[in-house]
């Protein structure tokens, strides 16, 4: 079973394909919420063909050009379930992706952004050319597809196909079934510099074991992250249990992250991980993963469980890019004005 997966442009898009034929594809057009997004529209799919996530034995991705965040979001996720799965992940550029779905042999002009330049393909290797430029590269009879052909056909008389502004999952999948798989995981593909200016230094991490003089500023950060934050007697009878412990991230001697686990026999669960707010988009959360992944390893964990709350999006996604997959659900857990959701029980494996 191969998932197919695209949140390159203004879309994300899935598909399953069987080897022989599309059995559930879903999209969604969209401008932002990406990352929210996707694993929805995973999960829809799955429970559309009536499979499972961990039926999935092959990944193709498309890996760029387009948004900088909507490729390594896409990326990212495929890593993840890759990784957790062990399963070959593809990688395929969003142009030719696009120019598969029209169908036949055409140029692709999408536009990067608010550069008003263009991102060219599919007749072509992929290049970062002016709409004049880009005009000149055109093969003769060759038509013309991509959100940015309207700037094209100002320099010159061209034939158009509409309709092909983005990648389409369930139009690519087919293509992707039939290349050999790689043995590395797919990286970004870019063709120009970001838009984002450098920012000052972050101040240095330390990662370290949790003690008792870290238990006030762990519940001033859990209560900044969840409704209903552990108190510091609750964490410290939840860090007295067997087998329990908790990591920290520290800059300038305070506690902004948190990852407490507890392991027993050759299984740990994560109870809890947050991170200050204002330090999140860090990577703090995956360091201290990182960190944990190296202590359990030590004492022999060798599966990796979580829950979190079905509509809590972000965190679905983060653990999706950090290698977790749906490992069942718990109906109706949290109950939260008025309202019942689901939990959603998570696992990878600790050995890599």
């Amino acid at each position: 079973m191969l998932l197919a997966l695209d949140s390159c442009f203004n879309a994300c898009s899935v598909a399953l394909q069987d080897g022989q034929r599309v059995v559930a594809s879903q999209l969604q057009v969209m401008d932002k919420g990406h990352a929210e997004a996707l694993p929805k529209l995973v999960a829809a799919c799955c429970d559309e063909a009536g499979v499972k996530l961990a039926d999935v034995t092959r990944i193709a991705v498309t890996q760029g050009p387009g948004t900088f965040t909507g490729q390594r979001i896409g990326l990212a996720y495929a890593h993840g379930v890759a990784t957790a799965l062990g399963i070959p992940c593809l990688g395929i550029d969003s142009l030719t992706a696009i120019a598969i779905g029209a169908g036949e042999t055409v140029f692709v002009a999408q536009k990067a952004g608010a550069t008003g330049m263009l991102y060219c393909g599919g007749a072509m290797e992929p290049q970062y050319l002016s709409p004049g430029h880009a005009a000149t590269r055109i093969p003769a009879g060759t038509k013309l597809v991509g959100s940015g052909a309207n700037t094209v056909m100002q320099f010159g008389n061209f034939d158009y196909i509409p309709g092909h502004e983005f990648p389409v999952a369930a139009k690519f999948a087919a293509h992707a079934a039939t290349l050999p798989f790689p043995s590395q995981l797919p990286q970004p593909l870019y063709l120009r510099e970001h838009d984002a200016k450098p920012a000052a230094p972050f101040e240095p991490v330390r990662i370290r074991q949790a003690d008792a003089s870290d238990f006030a500023q762990m519940s001033a950060l859990h209560g900044m992250s969840f409704s209903t934050g552990w108190t510091e007697t609750q964490l410290r009878d939840a860090l007295s249990l067997s087998g329990a412990f908790a990591l920290v991230a520290e800059i300038n001697g305070k506690v902004r992250a948190v990852i407490q686990l507890q392991a027993v026999a050759d299984e740990a669960e994560i109870h809890t991980i947050c991170t200050e707010p204002r330090q999140r988009r860090r990577g703090l959360a995956k360091r201290l993963l990182d960190a944990a992944m190296v202590e359990l390893q030590k004492r022999g964990v060798k599966t990796l469980f979580l829950e979190v709350a079905e509509d809590n999006a972000a965190a679905r996604a983060l653990y999706a890019a950090l290698g977790f997959v749906e490992n069942g659900r718990r109906k109706n857990y949290y109950a939260r004005s008025g309202a019942h959701i689901d939990a959603v029980l998570l696992r990878r494996s600790v050995v890599r």
